[in-house]
């Protein structure tokens, strides 16, 4: 099974500061989400709570 918290850290630890900011709070966002119970892991939903978190909104989440 992949683990997440790894996939993030590998991530957060070659990101420019900037980067991993986002990252983070995208990560947290995440998590917080999956312990809702929610299924609905669309980007327009998490880029919404993102936003909402001081994340990065839908267009570079896509891009």
């Amino acid at each position: 099974m992949i683990d997440p918290q790894l996939i993030f850290e590998e991530l957060a630890s070659q990101a420019t500061k900037q980067q991993a900011k986002s990252l983070t709070v995208l990560h947290g966002v995440l998590e917080t989400h999956q312990k809702t119970g929610s299924r609905n892991f669309s980007i327009a939903t998490i880029a919404k709570l993102s936003v909402e978190a001081g994340g990065p909104s839908e267009s570079p989440l896509v891009s």
